[in-house]
């Protein structure tokens, strides 16, 4: 799934907060651009590595920061824009409550 049918998915998504998003530093600066300019969608920091994403006063969705895709030591892939390529990786998880 490319970082816009990600905002796509978000701004059609109910508020319901089950989705969770796990990516790396990379993935995340590039999917906050993304929100950024969606204009729609708005993010709050819950933890360090925890970010809620919001729209109309709901959280739609979980984004988690997961420095194991950021560790040069298990991921040697070096991706174009720089960086480790797993660092780019979205990874979605349904939270079953």
């Amino acid at each position: 799934m490319e970082r816009e049918e990600v905002i796509e998915h978000l701004l059609n998504k109910k508020q319901d907060n089950t989705l969770v998003i796990k990516t790396g530093e990379r993935g995340t600066h590039g999917l906050f651009k993304l929100l950024r300019e969606s204009e729609v969608l708005d993010v709050q920091n819950d933890t360090t590595n925890v970010v809620s994403i919001w729209r109309d006063g709901g959280v739609i969705a979980t984004l988690v920061i997961d420095p194991f895709q950021d560790d040069r030591r298990y991921n040697k892939m070096v991706h174009p824009a720089g960086g480790v390529s797993e660092s780019y990786v979205y990874h979605f998880y349904n939270r079953v409550e």
